[in-house]
């Protein structure tokens, strides 16, 4: 098919030819890449890889897993026994050339592959590499630097990791292996009975559909496609495979960590023909600023993986050139591609409520259906039936349930496959299908397919939890997601927000509840069933935390109106404009991290300038926000620096201080293991130091430059992370990678003894009231305890501590003191004999009045001098909390940080 993509109902149903797909799938590409291997195949946020370079970095892998699976005496393309499965290979790498060279290399082996999302939670990760029989997962280094949990996820798992940066090429007469009828990918969904279960699809299957799309669009080698899903997510088949067997090139734009304004720089550089989005990705762009650049130079927009307003097409033409036209449809990761589509234009585009998902698509048969499985009558509403020779093989290991989803035999044609994927529709007097929702309770969140069951075994299986209810909820926005009832076991007592935080480790983002309401009992019909009307009603009454008055903008600043009002716009438009703001933070709401972008997008909107995504987190609070933005943020400069927290109550801080030097520095916030991770055993400041050099070591490689050049970059640390700042610092030195100045904040370098220890960090603080002097009598001893505990090598005694500590403390507040207690009795007993080594760079020491009062016979600059080859000295008013908490000592911290840089023409400050 040539000219323009197809429109009418007749055009798209052209079928697929045979014989085109008689061919394994990396035969498909490497034509194209032997053809023209100089055409840019992957346009990333470096330099562009052509299709060469990824046909030669594919066949490595290849070799790789080819090889490993010769030297383990395994049969042909790696098949077990006769009548099992091949072993699949797991790859965990975001969306990226490599991500994409490890998918076709282990094509090219004969091996199915199974994405395996990063940040998704350790412990679902590896739930999936464990039921899928992973024994091989591929990886780069800087992914496996950056998430640690991924590497424990392996461990645990029984699994190899394998780097795919430097490997050996294929030896000469050696080919890839792989037929049109092997497996070629898993991917895993929500599970119905509270685990995640792997849909496969064979080569001849994912060729298909790569077909259709290709086909019906017209994809050609002057494409570019947008990649903006996980590759761990059906949706991103089509952009990956849509650019590569058609000589295209793709983008990949991670929008979790790139941001809007990053990603719409991206776009605007890279200019995309065609654009690939959920349409809650598409609002989020638009109301970000980003939709001229993602959209202005497209031909085609493709809308799918949830419902679609007719308002997200008026966004699409709103920035979309005047011959643009938008790609509509409907599927499922077991149908392995979509059954309805339509290509809509200006003078066909609906002006109000929900769109159709379209006409009939070529070689699959779609009917409604009644609960007896007998059709409906015309325009009536039915189950939706599909059937075709081309839809996913099967759930993965799990023949039982493959044979009663997938149905053969009886009427359904020969060579075909019959599957509900459990939608409602209704076909319109045009024959355009209305999609009308799930007809089994099952979600559609953001492109992801959800069982609430799952998310109800996860609840149940939490500490202190009885019974859970999941229903759908809705944000201000009306776009779904999930509500969850608990009800707490006998004698238990349940704190909403920190069930959401233990969900959040274990669940990925669009997984965990939005709100969670606390009963004493789940209501029930005379008949015993779930009340689903009464949790309803409960849940419409259910606030996310008691009103507050607004906070008023701090005095002695700036003060500008305009940041203040589009600070509480956004929250309000999150929220809702009752939503309290004082001392509420955004997760503590039920914000999760497409809202944090989408949040993001809006206060820049409205405030004008650019906010780096990475100064938000779910901890902050409006007050935080409107701080951080009072003074204007610079441009990011090619340097980097790096914020190590130390304690948790010094974040907020930290945050504060990194917000004023973005305009010196792109800033990356450095995240520490949680409590949980710190008591699970005995562990010293060096061994956390080397976690952050990892992550820092990530970063750096991310925004590398062409030939592998990492930019200049510093280390900040107050307090505690003052001393994990310098002890990663000399780590990253041992790796060859050398910072040009770390930053110090109001601390010694070492200290002998115990004692020592507990009076540093011992600031006092006026009783101003019973209630107060009562909680520090109570408090001292337990941190004490702690703390004495904390050093011994045995952890089992201090974890038992905690146990008690964390379940008597009342409400979460108090239980908060608890663990913040005990993560500083553990950093304090990590330092106790410390010392740093010589560091390779200037150091910069922020010193307090209050830290020179205490240690003052540890000489003028706390004996830092014996660390560093050069120290330079600030000194601010007041203690620990004045170093972001005052304006004046925040403008010295800042201005003294922008003269440290071994560039700077500044004198010292």
């Amino acid at each position: 098919m040539t000219g323009g993509p197809a429109a009418t109902p007749e055009a798209l149903l052209v079928p697929i030819a045979p014989d085109r797909l008689e061919r394994p799938v990396f035969a498909v590409f490497a034509d194209q890449a032997t053809r023209a291997p100089s055409t840019p195949a992957v346009l990333g946020p470096g330099a562009a890889t052509t299709y060469g370079d990824l046909l030669g970095q594919a066949l490595r892998i290849a070799w790789a897993i080819d090889g490993r699976r010769a030297a383990a005496g395994e049969g042909a393309a790696g098949e077990g026994a006769a009548g099992e499965e091949p072993e699949p290979v797991a790859v965990a790498i975001p969306a990226s050339a490599g991500c994409l060279a490890a998918l076709l290399g282990a094509l090219a082996a004969g091996r199915p592959y199974v994405p395996i999302d990063p940040s998704f939670p350790a412990a679902r990760n590896e739930l999936i590499l464990g039921h899928a029989g992973v024994r091989l997962v591929l990886t780069d280094r800087a992914t496996a630097a950056g998430r640690p949990e991924l590497m424990a996820a392996a461990t645990a798992a029984g699994t190899t990791l394998l780097a795919i940066d430097d490997l050996a090429p294929p030896p000469a007469g050696w080919s890839p292996r792989g037929g049109p009828d092997d497996a070629a990918y898993v991917l895993y969904t929500s599970g119905s009975t509270g685990r995640p279960k792997g849909v496969w699809q064979t080569q001849r299957g994912l060729l298909h559909d790569v077909f259709q799309y290709r086909d019906v669009l017209d994809i050609s080698a002057a494409d570019r496609l947008t990649w903006l899903y996980s590759p761990a997510v059906n949706g991103a088949i089509r952009d990956m495979y849509g650019a590569l067997l058609a000589g295209a090139a793709v983008i990949p734009v991670d929008l979790r960590t790139e941001g809007v304004a990053a990603a719409g720089r991206r776009f605007a550089a890279t200019r995309p023909t065609i654009f690939h989005a959920m349409p809650t990705v598409l609002r989020v762009l638009a109301d970000g600023g980003a939709g001229p650049a993602a959209l202005g130079g497209i031909r085609v927009a493709y809308l799918a993986g949830e419902r679609i307003l007719a308002t997200d097409l008026a966004r699409v033409f709103a920035d979309a050139p005047a011959d643009a036209r938008i790609y509509v449809g409907i599927g499922s990761t077991e149908n392995a591609t979509i059954y309805r589509h339509w290509l809509i234009d200006r003078e066909t585009c609906p002006t109000a409520g929900v769109v159709a998902v379209g006409w009939p698509v070529a070689d699959r048969r779609m009917r409604l259906v009644d609960a007896a499985g007998r059709p409906v009558p015309d325009g009536g509403i039915g189950e939706i039936e599909v059937e075709s020779r081309y839809m996913a093989a099967g759930y993965w290991r799990d023949p039982e349930l493959t044979a009663a989803t997938f149905l053969t035999g009886g009427d359904v044609a020969p060579g075909a496959r019959r599957l509900r994927p459990g939608d409602l529709g209704r076909i319109r007097a045009d024959g355009q299908l209305e999609f009308l929702g799930r007809a089994d309770g099952q979600l559609k969140i953001r492109g992801h397919r959800v069982e609430p069951a799952e998310v109800e075994a996860a609840l149940r299986a939490l500490p202190g939890v009885g019974d859970a209810a999941v229903l759908p909820d809705r944000t201000p926005q009306g776009e779904t997601a999930l509500a969850g009832v608990v009800v707490p076991a006998p004698g238990r007592l349940i704190d909403p927000a920190a069930l959401r935080g233990r969900l959040a480790a274990e669940l990925p983002p669009h997984l965990v509840p939005r709100r969670l309401l606390v009963m004493a009992e789940l209501p029930r019909l005379a008949n015993f069933k779930l009340d689903g009307r009464s949790l309803a009603d409960g849940l419409a009454g259910l606030g996310a935390a008691p009103s507050a008055p607004p906070v008023p903008e701090p005095a002695g600043g700036t003060g500008e109106p305009a940041l203040a009002d589009a600070v509480d716009r956004a929250w309000a438009e999150m929220f809702g404009a009752s939503a309290p703001q004082a001392g509420v933070t955004f997760s503590e709401l039920g914000g999760d991290s497409l809202e944090l972008m989408r949040f993001a997008a809006r206060v820049e909107t409205l405030a004008g300038r650019p906010l780096p995504v990475t100064l938000l987190n779910g901890a902050m609070t409006p007050a935080d926000l409107r701080r951080a933005l009072r003074d204007p943020l610079g441009a990011a400069t090619a340097r980097m620096l790096f914020f190590v927290p130390g304690v948790m109550g010094m974040a907020p801080h930290l945050i504060i201080l990194a917000a004023r030097c973005a305009g010196m520095a792109t800033v990356r916030l450095v995240a520490l293991p949680d409590l949980d991770v710190e008591l699970s055993r005995r562990r010293g400041i060096d061994d956390l130091a080397a976690e952050v050099a990892d992550r820092v070591a990530a970063h750096l490689a991310a925004a590398a430059g062409p030939g592998g050049a990492t930019p200049a970059f510093g280390l900040v640390g107050l307090s505690f992370g003052g001393r994990l700042a310098v002890a990663a610092t000399q780590i990253l030195a041992s790796r060859g990678l050398t910072a040009g100045m770390v930053v110090v904040g109001d601390i010694v370098a070492t200290h002998d003894d115990a004692a020592s220890v507990v009076q540093a960090g011992t600031i006092p603080a006026p009783a101003t009231s019973l209630r107060h002097r009562l909680t520090r009598s109570i408090g001292r001893p337990m941190a004490r305890l702690f703390f004495t505990l904390a050093q011994r090598r045995d952890h089992r005694p201090l974890r038992l501590a905690a146990a008690i500590a964390r379940r008597a403390a009342p409400g979460r507040r108090n239980r908060a003191r608890v663990e913040q207690a005990l993560l500083l009795a553990i950093r304090r007993a990590m330092i106790i004999g410390w010392r740093p080594g010589r560091l390779p760079c200037r150091l910069l020491l922020i010193v307090t009045h209050q830290t020179r009062q205490i240690f003052a016979g540890s000489g003028r600059l706390l004996g830092w001098d014996a660390v560093a080859p050069e120290v330079r000295l600030v000194e601010v008013a007041g203690n620990h909390t004045a170093l972001a908490g005052d304006e004046a000592n925040l403008a010295r911290v800042v201005t003294a940080i922008g003269a440290a840089w071994p560039d700077s023409d500044q004198p010292p400050a």
